[in-house]
């Protein structure tokens, strides 16, 4: 169930205009969540077994960050395993992590599908520091970016895509249990699209794991 002292906004009420408080379009988001099915539908039963989920993270946070990028909000930027873009003038940081399937529901509590590493940790620590216990000293240095992640799910049963942009509080055993405040975006409608071939593994790789590729010296 979800937690007590959350705030939750969803797309039949306040959703666009909390977005907006941000300095986003909502039209950003949902360019990127179709960029990235499109990515996920290009594979099939030959691909390699990441390949959907890496693919449709990969392609939302490009599109996510050419958008932002050119509408002079933010910058890319990429440290300890974490790839994000960040508000040139509003201290804040955006991360993209695939969800699992509470993601865009209401009354539960979605987590992003794989483990990550220390350094996603550390950013929620700053959030709580930041902006939720003003009766302490912040240490310095410290990142002085609120870090939200936009958390995707692709429920081929359903035939949607639900998403959030989301201000995580509490990360346990390398995940996030725990959001401050979730933005619900309207589901991105599937139905009409061609079916995926083979039903994929959606595992997103975490910050740390690399891809490797095996390279045959010719002979002579």
């Amino acid at each position: 169930m979800q937690a007590e002292n959350i705030e939750v906004v969803n797309y039949r009420n306040e959703a666009e205009s909390d977005i907006a408080k941000l300095g986003i379009s909502v039209k950003f988001l949902e360019r990127a969540i179709e960029e990235g099915f499109r990515a996920f539908s290009r594979e099939g039963e030959d691909s390699p077994r990441t390949a959907g989920g890496y693919n449709a993270w990969s392609y939302i946070l490009k599109q996510l960050r050419f958008d932002l990028r050119t509408s002079k909000w933010g910058d890319n930027h990429y440290s300890n395993g974490v790839d994000e873009i960040r508000s040139l003038s509003r201290d804040v940081s955006i991360v993209v992590n695939m969800g699992d399937e509470n993601t865009g529901i209401t009354l539960k509590t979605p987590r992003p599908k794989n483990r990550k590493g220390t350094a996603l940790q550390t950013r929620i620590e700053t959030n709580n520091l930041l902006f939720e216990r003003n009766d302490i000293t912040v240490p310095e240095p410290i990142d002085p970016y609120q870090t939200w992640v936009l958390l995707f799910y692709i429920d081929e049963e359903e035939k949607e895509i639900r998403y959030e942009l989301s201000l995580p509080n509490i990360y346990e055993k390398n995940t996030i249990v725990g959001w401050s405040k979730r933005i619900i975006c309207e589901p991105f409608d599937i139905s009409s699209e061609p079916k995926v071939k083979l039903k994929l593994d959606t595992q997103q790789p975490t910050e740390t794991e690399e891809i490797d590729f095996e390279i045959l010296r010719k002979n002579g």
